[in-house]
């Protein structure tokens, strides 16, 4: 009989085999212009309309979710055949999953998550650890506080157990779920068997919910603008700018600041071309980045 495990080096060598690598190579060529496009760079980014960013980022977060679970999914791969499986959960006899589906994982992640709460509502809060999260100068020399260290501690926690936690929960559903009788080894079921996607999904979007917290806590301590010089074709220039819109009509909208009363309609046949400059906000504090004058200037012609 043919285990999962031989079907999957079986496809591994197909895959690398003649056909494959032509088959491989025509994709890779085709997926040239899509690549780009999600590894576009902040200035670029600036025109381009607000639903190809939403497409954007939903894709490269399903990437960088899917990518994450297949890992720790593997890294606590469960092997059948040594280990035996129990009727109660979490069905399996290894020591490391006992101990993170107990109450102390549970508290651990109920105070992260109640810390994250209070940083992203409590804006008095979240100033005080902005304050104190700034270097200390020791010996003439600037170091991280102990509040700096501490948030990123707790950030740290937070995404190991959630990360290893569903990990070890896709493993566990896929053997209640399709039977421990019909998996060697959960890690290659992904891979061998249909009914692992759906579970996999699910898992997916769980953890998915999970970072929703982190991710609007890393918005919060950094914040990155990106501000326009536009120089028109008399010469002219509008410094300072933000780019609101990229494509209306012909036009790009700018402004003073995201919420101004006040904002132009540009006509893009008068721009000659547009240089930014990027201001880095961490923990509140302003960071200049150094404008380079070759790599960040595009031209009316290299705009969407």
């Amino acid at each position: 009989m043919v285990t999962m495990q031989q079907q999957l080096i079986t496809w591994i060598q197909a895959i690398f085999s003649g056909i494959g690598v032509f088959l491989l190579s025509g994709l890779f060529k085709q997926g040239i212009g899509p690549l780009a496009f999600f590894m576009a760079s902040r200035e670029e980014n600036l025109f381009i309309g607000k639903t190809l960013r939403f497409i954007q980022r939903i894709v490269r977060e399903i990437i960088l979710v899917g990518i994450s679970l297949v890992y720790f999914t593997g890294m606590f791969n469960v092997d059948i055949k040594k280990q035996p499986i129990s009727k109660e959960f979490p069905y399996v006899s290894d020591i490391f999953y006992r101990v993170m589906f107990s109450i102390p994982t549970y508290v651990v992640l109920v105070v992260c998550l109640s810390l994250f709460l209070s940083f992203i509502f409590n804006t008095k809060f979240r100033n005080t650890i902005f304050k104190k999260s700034k270097p200390v100068k020791r010996q003439g020399k600037k170091k991280e506080s102990a509040y700096f260290k501490g948030t990123f501690l707790v950030i740290s926690v937070y995404i190991g157990l959630v990360s290893i936690l569903c990990g070890q929960l896709l493993n566990l559903l896929l053997i209640a779920y399709i039977g421990g009788n019909h998996i060697d080894q959960t890690f290659f079921t992904l891979f061998a068997n249909v009914n692992a996607y759906p579970l996999f999904l699910l898992v997916g979007v769980v953890y998915r919910i999970l970072l929703i917290p982190i991710f609007k806590v890393f918005s919060l301590i950094v914040q990155i603008k990106t501000l326009a010089t536009i120089t028109l074709v008399n010469n002219e220039k509008l410094e300072n700018k933000l780019i609101l819109r990229p494509s209306i009509d012909g036009c790009i909208l700018i402004a003073e600041h995201e919420y101004s009363d006040e904002r132009i309609m540009l006509p893009k046949r008068n721009i000659l071309y547009t240089e930014f400059r990027k201001i880095r906000i961490v923990f509140g504090e302003e960071i200049v980045i150094k404008k380079n004058k070759n790599s960040n200037v595009i031209l009316l012609n290299d705009t969407i």
